[in-house]
């Protein structure tokens, strides 16, 4: 005797709403790889002197990257820019296209956030060091880093600080093209450690004698990071956290004008007057005002990652001695500096807490086209202020 028919959760006698939760993979995913070569000459040299040369590069393929994978359907114009156009409720339909569709590529389901393997990126460097140990133990060591490293993307499933994951155009990667948020343009780092020479005899010279220092101090340039709109200008409705349109370069405005010099004159959300304030510093990095909203329906022409952020340095110093005792036992005692200077490092500029944009630094909150009125600001560092630490060890 059969039972009662099993029961179907999805048999609710009501239309089925399209899905605003979906993810999905390409179906014919690759596995991403990487092509490493480098070419290195090392030249001794007198006094103990040691040059080194050398070349690497990098070629990624397949790199996962975060896109919409049911936008809007675009139009492409004569001059072979895109536009999306819009249902009334939107303002539509948009003047510029108004016969384009304004419903997504598959009407049964909502937005889709996919993930695919065509992401790439490329890295090219040059790397000098020069080292020279000394016969007392003492060492010293500098390198430099010189280095250029592009994307299409940097990350599929999060968003750096300093950029969304999502890609701006679902279809056109190389629109995404640009340096990586990794790419600190140079680099130095040196360090030394010296052993300090006798200042004293006798009780004297058995507390300040034998100390070594060593000292590390690492300086580079800042990072790239992307501005953003925070609303999906484009209208080619990428509904994902992850919002990645751009916004236009303002009239009269460059990259140099953005990040140097002082402010222009414009209207921020919140009533403020933006004009004459110095850039670099954290409370205005650079010049929201050098950006424009861009036309309701279009993508903007303002490249990922096109600002950089600040620079980096820091130094750390140590001193330690070891105090012998009989036996075979030893006494150490030893003091850390951290950030010796006490030097802050602001981070790139990035949206707020609780903005609506997960990555990039948020320039329009909304069709307003006005900044927002902590546009540019930097809102965090990147290291801790100075730090002393003492230990002591006893062996025996």
């Amino acid at each position: 005797r059969s039972g009662p028919p099993f029961p179907n959760p999805l048999a609710t006698g009501r239309t089925p709403a399209p899905s605003t939760t979906g993810q999905a993979l390409d179906y014919n995913l690759s596995q991403p790889y990487a092509l490493q070569y480098s070419l290195e000459w090392q030249q001794e040299l007198s006094a103990g002197w040691v040059l080194r040369a050398a070349y690497a590069g990098n070629r990624s393929l397949h790199i996962l990257r975060s896109l919409e994978s049911n936008p809007g359907t675009p139009t492409v114009l004569a001059d072979g820019r895109k536009c999306f156009n819009f249902p009334a409720t939107s303002g539509g339909p948009n003047p510029l296209c108004p016969a384009g569709p304004t419903v997504r590529r598959n009407l049964n389901f909502g937005p889709i956030r996919g993930r695919s393997s065509d992401g790439r990126s490329w890295y090219d460097s040059l790397q000098l060091t020069a080292e020279r140990r000394i016969a007392n133990g003492s060492t010293l060591q500098a390198s430099y880093t010189w280095s250029k490293s592009l994307s299409t993307n940097n990350s599929s499933f999060t968003s750096f600080p300093s950029q969304p994951s999502n890609t701006q155009d679902p279809d056109d990667i190389y629109l995404d093209k640009a340096l990586s948020a990794f790419d600190p343009r140079h680099r130095l780092a040196a360090h030394a450690i010296v052993a300090l020479p006798p200042l004293a005899r006798g009780l004297a010279g058995w507390i300040v004698n034998g100390w070594r220092a060593a000292l590390i101090a690492s300086l580079s340039s800042g990072n790239p990071f992307s501005v953003v709109n925070g609303i999906n200008r484009s209208q080619n409705l990428q509904t994902d956290v992850a919002l990645s349109d751009r916004p236009d370069w303002a009239a009269g405005s460059s990259l140099d004008s953005a990040k140097g010099g002082a402010s222009r004159a414009c209207q921020a959300s919140g009533g403020e007057r933006l004009a004459g304030r110095k850039l670099g510093g954290p409370d205005l990095y650079f010049d929201p005002c050098a950006f424009a909203l861009q036309a309701n329906g279009f993508y903007g022409n303002v490249a990922r990652n096109a600002l950089t952020g600040p620079g980096f340095f820091n130094a750390d110093l140590s001193l330690s001695r070891s105090f012998p005792l009989p036996r075979e036992h030893a006494f150490e005692f030893r003091a850390d500096l951290f950030n010796i200077l006490n030097r802050p490092n602001f981070a790139t500029p990035s949206s707020p807490t609780g903005a609506q944009v997960a990555g990039g630094a948020l320039v329009f909150p909304d069709a307003t086209g006005l900044p927002a009125g902590n546009a540019g600001q930097i809102f965090r560092t990147v290291n801790d202020s100075r730090q002393i630490q003492f230990s002591v060890r006893y062996s025996f």
